[in-house]
């Protein structure tokens, strides 16, 4: 039976690759040979050379002192040690000291038979001679080894033609990664860099390209299958730029492990990684000196409200690096609370926390708080942040968002709190559901009551706003990852919904910054970069799962839901901008209200949900102080015709 020369190349490839490691000493043995090997063809091409040449020479004796040398310098450098086909520029150095120190040595011999008149025949041109080919010889053993493995890898498997983005000392440990795994299959095309100093230069015998517009036109002219990222300095806008650029064409996207630096030879492959979310957003992380605020907090006992939230979690794990004498953490959700104080606990903070569970629409129970630990630091945060599920029960949104956050700023001037720092939403700009509605009315009641003439108070009463907060609860993206592991739909509401996005340590930050710089009656927010499209998020959420959208996971559009808008504001209709010592924040300068009328309506409020009127009417009360709340989509739309 005939086989042919194609199917014996395969056999033979997969004979090759399972078989295992050489063992050390057998490498050892194998480099002996060579160097026996050596001496044997160097006898003969000077034998060949000159008849004469080895009869005044003990060419036997020479050669055993030249193998001893040659094996004891090996035994000492451990040059069998290394893994043939993954030989790399190190051990060819250790090689080259190994025979560069032989040689050494036989020259020293030679000066002191010179020195001292010794009647001894130094072969100077065989021992240069079996030095230079034993090296030769085992460097291409070593390379042919190595070679016809990685040639046998790269049939095995399918290409990947892959383009180095960055053309520096990252860029080059891509390349040497690539090139030293076993199981790579990328074939190195070339570098890709911004820097138009390198135009057309080459490293590692490989082009590096450059222009503005010609990255994506390259990628597809070449056939590239995959983009790696080999720059740590790279803003957040641009990795955007290069994911949009490779999901548009369907190329993959690999970028260096997020930390600081890592070692050449501690690198893999499998550290690289894909874009992360906040890279995603194409914005860079907003970073505060917040140096300046230990003089603000320490020794200063601070009260967290929804301690145990996304915000009030992570307000607390800043607060604790700052010297507090006392950190009150206040909540509803023993759970949460649990939760956060365990983690706090095991840091062995040097001050007192304090867990109090609580329900802030206890106007009693909360007086009682501050009366016994006297706080100088308000951070509100607890509140209802749920859309569609506070337009269904309009009732707890208003207790817990307005009267309750009236309970605590009330207390916060009965016992001399010194700031009183609010954490409100982009949705109480130009409000179209409840829940924005009744966080707007909180905004309103504690601005007033800074700048009340008639109710003096020394508390100083600042508000922070910002938009969707990256992995908080209830945000969407916990509910994309928890879709596409269940193996989809990915709901959307709308394919044009955009939202402003920042992460939870920037939203912290941002009430820290405002904590310590307000002076009171001021709204801060963040310039949070441009909104993102949920449905493009949705699709490249799922495109980083490795999944293809609409087929292996689809995209189901449902509606917006009740009291949802398309696009999200930062400023209201009679607000607008004034900048401040930071770039990225900005006070935004509105009209505060009159106190006396917004305490009667807040009430009248209170009233009307002791005496069980009907929700419209409460809703009614809020939109009579708040004009631009317009229902969308909402049961309470009827209301503003």
């Amino acid at each position: 039976m005939k086989i042919s020369i194609f199917k014996i190349k395969i056999l033979l490839a997969r004979w090759i690759l399972k078989v295992p490691f050489i063992p050390v000493y057998l490498v050892f043995c194998i480099d002996l040979l060579a160097v026996i090997f050596s001496m044997v063809l160097s006898f003969l091409f000077l034998k060949s050379v000159d008849q004469e040449y080895f009869k005044i020479y003990d060419s036997l004796s020479w050669s055993f002192l030249m193998f001893f040398s040659l094996a004891g310098m090996m035994l000492w450098k451990r040059t069998f040690r290394g893994i043939v086909r993954f030989t790399d520029i190190l051990e060819i150095i250790n090689y080259i000291l190994v025979f560069t120190l032989s040689i050494v040595l036989f020259l020293v011999f030679e000066l002191v038979v010179f020195l001292f008149g010794l009647a001894v025949n130094f072969p100077s041109s065989y021992i240069l001679l079996v030095h230079i080919s034993s090296f030769v010889s085992i460097l291409l053993f070593k390379i042919i080894i190595k070679e016809s493995f990685s040639k046998i890898q790269l049939k095995k498997y399918k290409t990947n033609k892959v383009l180095i983005f960055g053309a520096g000392h990252s860029g080059m440990m891509v390349f040497h990664l690539l090139r030293r795994e076993l199981n790579s299959v990328d074939k190195i095309f070339g570098f890709f860099d911004d820097d138009p100093t390198k135009r057309g230069k080459l490293l590692l015998g490989k082009k590096i390209y450059f222009g503005e517009t010609i990255l994506e036109p390259l990628l597809l002219e070449k056939d590239i299958t995959e983009l790696i990222v080999g720059v740590r300095k790279i803003t957040n806008k641009r990795k955007k730029e290069l994911f949009d650029i490779c999901y548009r064409n369907k190329i993959k996207l690999k970028f260096l492990p997020s930390f600081n630096w890592v070692g050449q030879e501690a690198l893999e492959v499998k550290d690289l990684r894909n874009i992360n979310l906040e890279e995603l957003l194409g914005r860079d992380p907003i970073e505060l000196d917040q140096k300046h605020l230990l003089n603000n907090f320490e020794g200063k006992v601070v009260l967290v409200t929804g301690a145990g939230g996304s915000i009030g979690s992570e307000l607390c794990r800043q607060i604790s690096c700052y010297g507090v004498s006392k950190l009150i953490l206040l909540d509803m959700a023993e759970s949460a609370l649990y939760d956060i104080l365990q983690e706090l606990n095991r840091k062995n903070l040097s001050f007192c926390i304090e867990p109090v569970l609580a329900d802030i629409k206890n106007k009693k129970l909360v007086q009682e708080i501050f009366d016994k630990y006297r706080p100088n630091f308000v951070f509100h945060a607890a509140a209802y942040k749920h859309v569609p599920l506070m337009e269904s029960y309009p009732k707890l949104a208003i207790e817990t968002n307005i009267l309750g956050s009236q309970n605590v700023a009330d207390a916060a001037v009965l016992f001399g709190a010194e700031k009183f720092i609010l954490i409100s939403t982009d949705k109480a700009v130009n409000p179209t559901n409840v829940m924005g509605a009744t966080k707007r009315m909180a905004e309103l009641y504690t601005q007033s009551r800074f700048y009340s003439s008639s109710f003096p108070t020394t508390t100083q009463f600042i508000t922070t706003r910002f938009g969707n907060v990256l992995g908080s609860n209830g945000s969407v993206i916990p509910l994309f990852l928890n879709q596409i592991e269940s193996g989809g739909p990915v709901t959307v509401t709308h394919k044009d919904i955009e939202r402003y996005f920042m992460t939870i340590p920037e939203a912290s930050k941002l009430v820290m910054e405002a904590g310590s710089m307000g002076q009171g009656g001021e709204i801060y927010v963040f310039d949070m970069g441009e909104s993102v499209k949920i449905y493009d998020l949705a699709e490249k959420m799922i495109s980083l799962s490795g999944k293809v959208v609409n087929k292996d996971i689809f995209i189901e559009l449902t509606g917006l839901r009740s009291g949802e808008k398309l696009f999200e504001e930062l400023v209201g209709i009679r607000e607008k901008f004034k900048p401040t010592h930071h770039p990225k924040i900005y006070i935004v300068q509105s009209f505060p209200y009159d106190y006396s009328k917004i305490l009667s309506v807040l009430e009248r409020l209170q009233v009307g949900l002791s005496d069980g009127i009907a929700e419209e009417e409460l809703i009614v009360l809020i939109k009579s102080v708040i004009p631009e709340f317009k229902s969308s989509y909402s049961r309470f739309a009827i209301l503003d015709n």
